[in-house]
This record gives structure tokens, C-alpha cells and sequence, in this order.
């Protein structure tokens, strides 16, 4: 029998392995992974698109093979709709961004640059949920491609060096930050202080702590009223 909508709907609550026939759907999603993430990619269905969104992230994990996870939600979920969950999560680390592509990426932080009116502010919300993704996914074997993602006119890369720079005071004689603030985001310490003094003005008085704040309360609004999960993470405390 193939899985329903109910089943998806199931499967969206991140309990239902406990709960008794949570084992027995896990197997089937394992055994009919490509009509689980039909019913996902599918905006005409009951499910909100914060159930759709965290099923997904639970096939990722039932799926357990990122590789196979990855070119089985290339096959049959649009980048589109991927990168409408990423911008939902924003700044929440979630299953889906460690195996989503650069471009796909890329476009869910430019997705982000619309929450809010202000410039500054949208481009504060893509920073955030950069280093979001920097310290939870730096791992990734095509983070240099990450990086050099273009967007809003900045690369990711920049983008990432220029919010480190503003939530980790420098601590060295020179006026250097912990190497650990740049590594931990997947950054070369030597080289992201010399980027970072090339860095346009523009660029780094748009981005506060102020504004940064902001940013990630939207986001947590919005994952909220998407009905996900609305805690933040990879937050400066993190480095």
C-alpha cells in the first residue's frame, strides 16, 4: 500500500518513532521514499508547508544515506520548493540544507533578503542564517563552492566574514579575532582578516547587532506561523 497524506502527515511529527506503528512507517517510507517526497514536493496537498517541511527533514533522516537522500530529493522535490523550506527554517539548522545544493542555497538566503522592508535588515537575515549554516555544515566536501555563491552582490563568503566580524570581538594584540571564530565557520583565520579589511563600509555598517537580532526574531516569527520548530540556533554564543 502506498503512503497518504496522513502517513506524510505522520511522519511530520518528530515523535512519531515513538509512538506504535511509528517503526513500521519508518519502513515503509525506506521502502517508498519517491511517493513520500511526491506528496512533500506537492504545494495542493491538506499539509501545511511546516509539515511538509519537517517531514522532509524526517525522510532525510529515515532515508539514513545522505548521498542517496540527495539525489533522490534532486529527482523529485524542485529546487523551488526546497528552497521555500529553507527560507522558512532561516537561521534554524535543518537536514535538508546539509544536502541541498550551493545554488540552492544561495537562492534561500536570497529568499530572505524580502523579510524585511529595510535592506539592512534583509540582508542581515541571510548573514544570520549563513552562519547558521557555516557552523553547522562547514563539514560539507563543497563548501569553497558554497562560498563563493553570490548574494545581494556579496559573496557568502564575505557575507559570513563580515557577521563574524560583528559577533566576535576581536581579542588579539593585532586586532585579530580567535582563530576559532573562523574556523569553526569553515574560513581560513589569515585570510578572512585580510578580507575582511577589504570589505565595503556599505556592507559592514548594514550589518549590526542590532540589526542582526532583528533579523533572527523575524525568522523565528516566521517559522512559527510556518508551524516549525522556532528556535534558533548558531547564534555568536556558539564560537
Amino acid at each position: 500500500m502506498s503512503l497518504s497524506i496522513q502517513d506524510v502527515a505522520a511522519i511530520a511529527d518528530d515523535a512519531f518513532r515513538l509512538k506504535k506503528d511509528g517503526t513500521a512507517l519508518s519502513v515503509r517510507v525506506q521502502e517508498d521514499a519517491v511517493t513520500a517526497l511526491t506528496h512533500v514536493a506537492s504545494s495542493s496537498t491538506a499539509l501545511s508547508i511546516g509539515q511538509r517541511a519537517v517531514a522532509l527533514d524526517n525522510i532525510i533522516g529515515i532515508i539514513g544515506d545522505d548521498s542517496k537522500a540527495k539525489v533522490l530529493i534532486e529527482e523529485h522535490v524542485p529546487e523551488a520548493v526546497q528552497v521555500e523550506f529553507l527560507s522558512k527554517w532561516g537561521d534554524r539548522p535543518s537536514a535538508l540544507a546539509q544536502i541541498s545544493s550551493p545554488t540552492v542555497l544561495a537562492n534561500s538566503f536570497r529568499e530572505l533578503l524580502s523579510y524585511d522592508p529595510s535592506d539592512s535588515d534583509g540582508r542581515s537575515a541571510a548573514a544570520a542564517a549563513i552562519r547558521s549554516l557555516a557552523l553547522s555544515n562547514h563539514d560539507r566536501s563543497d563548501w569553497d563552492e558554497v562560498l563563493e555563491q553570490v548574494v545581494d552582490e556579496y559573496t557568502i563568503r564575505d557575507l559570513l566574514i563580515a557577521v563574524v566580524s560583528i559577533e566576535v570581538e576581536p581579542t588579539n594584540d593585532d586586532g585579530s579575532r580567535p582563530l576559532d571564530a573562523w574556523i569553526n565557520v569553515g574560513l581560513d583565520p589569515d585570510e578572512s582578516e585580510a578580507r575582511l579589511r577589504e570589505l565595503s563600509g556599505d556592507l559592514l555598517d548594514g550589518l549590526t547587532e542590532s540589526s542582526l537580532l532583528r533579523a533572527r526574531l523575524n525568522m523565528s516569527k516566521t517559522r512559527d506561523e510556518a508551524g516549525l520548530p522556532t528556535e534558533a540556533e548558531g547564534d555568536a554564543d556558539d564560537v
